[in-house]
């Protein structure tokens, strides 16, 4: 990976803001999905899942 990217990774992570799953959990209920949860975590990597409902599909 050339360095140029791999510095601008480093600017990105420094705009990172550490938030529970539970949280994050609770933000995707708020923005309409459903089903929500967690389908795979290890210690700071989380897989979750959620499913939004289109106007045909409820």
């Amino acid at each position: 990976m050339p360095e140029e990217e791999i510095l601008a990774g480093y600017e990105r992570v420094k705009l990172d803001k550490d938030s529970s799953l539970d949280q994050q959990l609770d933000w995707l209920k708020e923005a309409g999905f459903c089903d929500v949860s967690c389908i795979y975590k290890h210690y700071q990597f989380a897989v979750m899942f959620g499913r939004k409902l289109g106007k045909n599909n409820s």
